[in-house]
């Protein structure tokens, strides 16, 4: 470590004193380090006494040091400086506490460290001495090169000539030998660059030879992982809060920004991999299977780089949380002629809620709201003109929660209906249900439904929709809806999805007539059924004028009953379950006539 200097420019105390400070940490069982970091600080300065890295890797440094000896006011917390005294950060460090962990810092570079106690009125104390020292970087990899087969090992070498010998041999020794030999065998080396190889010489003499092969060897070795220079430090402190397959994590932002702002932060879980990214210090990961421990780390990003990641969290299990939710609160509030439309926001701890209550004040008038409602219900019966304010409950089977704060007071007012809404669109043979639901503003007395094209239109009293006829079938309409009270009319609403009325399925097809047969005050029909359509199951028949009818079930019907002299034409529908057809074009003119006999 380099010479210890006081951050505040203070000169170290002398020998003598390190010696008295040394006997009375002695006393209260500290071990203070006299070798170059143990000077005494005067006043309210804590001491270092020893700065470890906790794990090669990890960023992290583990600061021990004494609390203040002379101070007249208490310590309540430390605060460090990485760089010697220039900028603070704050700690969770107690009063009673003697080490500190200072990560998010970078393996292999180095920090002055300081530290400095903070006293209940928030001022602090005198630093300690600046004491420097570097996170280890982990541990070089072993790596066994790939050897180029064809590399030359030059030894020096003694032979005895067997001309019959094959030509391997063994060479050992350091790989910068210098060569001298009187053979000049080509090795094949295997292995460390510090090992043995095996070397075929290219005599043919079986030799047993001593030497140092010159070999280039062909390795790769993954590097430590570090951040870019200038990038974050990593986040600390990370934690997590489950609930019902996600949990919520936290961290403190790094004490080392970089040489740019941080602009988002990514955390990630093992197992699994999932992600939630931030500009906060905490987010949400979903999408956990329940009953799995996960951990989670997180990095930090600026423009010029990421940080390394941080320390994993402690392992943290999803799972239902079983207990009544935790207060919502009311997230809008929207008045109109004699009521209020409250939105709430369910709370995120706690237990799920199934149900919230809405409550006035004054009056104690109350809504539910769900989530099928997104949330929202209306608080009516209330007096126009009058301040309220409102407060939540959220409630599932293990109890109710503690009301939400108050909303802001809104006032309601009588006025003109907001614009309404067309939520459901039904559309059948020729007509089509339109339901309408009320906007913001004064309460509607009716509302006017009107399509497009065509602009038909009907009229929403009591109920909640109206039904507009004459439509033409496989055309397609829209719908618009306008509200009105004693107030005035609202502005129209925005078109509904589009539909097409259509004859139902397997409706029979229009039957024809095909011939007329009259006589006194009687004619008889002969019917041919459509083409394509469901079968039908009986016809009926229909006069014009005076509209007499007949049915059948077969492909002739009779009416009788007619005037003689007049003229007549038929038409003819089908009729099956479903439902009947259209009628029939009207037949040909006939008359019934008084046969003369």
């Amino acid at each position: 470590m380099a010479k210890p200097e006081r951050a505040d420019g203070g000169r170290p105390l002398s020998r003598i004193a390190v010696s008295v400070f040394g006997a009375l940490a002695l006393v209260l069982g500290l071990v203070v380090f006299t070798n170059g970091i143990s000077q005494a600080s005067p006043d309210d300065a804590p001491t270092i006494t020893d700065i470890a890295t906790t794990q090669p890797g990890s960023g992290a440094l583990a600061v021990e040091f004494v609390p203040p000896v002379d101070t007249t006011v208490p310590v309540v917390t430390y605060q460090v400086s990485t760089d010697g005294g220039t900028h603070w950060a704050p700690t969770d460090v107690t009063p009673t506490d003697s080490t500190l962990v200072v990560d998010g810092l970078r393996p292999g570079t180095e920090y002055d460290i300081a530290l400095r106690a903070v006293h209940p009125t928030g001022s602090t104390g005198s630093a300690s001495l600046v004491e420097s020292a570097t996170p280890d970087p982990l541990a070089t990899p072993t790596v066994t090169p790939a050897v180029t087969p064809s590399a030359t090992a030059f030894v020096s070498a003694s032979a005895t000539p067997n001309p019959t010998a094959s030509p391997t041999g063994s060479a050992t020794g350091s790989p910068t030998a210098t060569a001298t030999a009187s053979a000049s065998p080509t090795a094949s080396p295997t292995g460390s660059p510090t090992g043995s190889s095996t070397a075929r010489p290219t005599a043919s003499p079986m030799a047993s030879a001593s030497g140092t092969p010159m070999i280039t060897p062909s390795a790769s070795a993954s590097p430590t992982a570090t951040s870019d220079p200038g990038a974050p430090g990593a986040p600390t402190a990370v934690t997590g809060e489950p609930d019902d397959k996600e949990v919520t994590v936290s961290w403190k932002a790094p004490l080392i920004v970089g040489n740019s702002p941080i602009l988002s932060y990514t955390v990630t879980s093992t197992p699994g991999s999932f992600t939630c990214t931030t500009t906060k210090t905490s987010c949400t990961i979903d999408k956990l299977t329940n009953g799995v421990a996960y951990t989670f780390t997180v990095t930090a990003i600026n423009a010029t780089g990421i940080s390394v990641p941080s320390l994993k969290s402690a392992s943290v299990t999803p799972g239902p949380v079983s207990g009544p939710p935790a207060a919502p609160s009311i997230a809008e509030v929207s008045v109109g002629d004699g009521e209020v439309e409250v939105t709430v926001l369910p709370a995120v701890k706690g237990g799920l809620a199934d149900s919230f209550t809405v409550t006035s004040s004054p009056g104690k008038e109350t809504c539910k709201a769900t989530k099928a409602t997104k949330y929202t219900c209306t608080v009516d019966k209330l007096v126009n003109g009058k301040e309220y304010v409102f407060t939540a409950t959220a409630t599932n089977e293990f109890g109710t929660s503690e009301p939400s704060d108050p909303s802001k007071p809104v006032t309601p007012i009588a006025g003109p209906p907001g614009t309404p809404v067309v939520t459901f669109v039904r559309a059948d043979d020729e007509v089509a249900d339109v339901y309408v639901a009320k906007g913001k503003g004064g309460k509607p007395t009716s509302y006017l439904v009107t399509s497009s094209p065509g602009g038909l239109t009907c009229l929403v009293d009591d109920e909640k929709f109206c039904e507009v006829s004459d439509l033409v079938n496989g055309t397609t309409y829209t719908f618009t809806a306008t509200a009105t009270n004693a107030a005035g009319t609202s502005k129209s609403s925005l078109p509904s999805d589009p539909v097409t009325p259509h004859e139902p399925a397997n409706l029979p097809a229009v039957p024809t007539i095909t011939s007329i047969v009259v006589g006194d005050r009687i004619a008889t029909i002969t019917i041919a059924a459509g083409a394509g359509g469901g079968a039908p199951d009986a016809y009926v028949v229909n006069s014009s004028p005076d509209d007499y009818q007949c049915s059948t079930t077969s492909d002739v019907c009779v009416i009788t009953g007619l005037d003689n002299g007049t003229s007549y034409t038929f038409t003819v529908k089908a009729r099956n379950e479903v439902g009947g057809s259209k009628w029939s074009s009207p037949s040909r003119s006939v008359v019934p006539f008084a046969r003369n006999d």
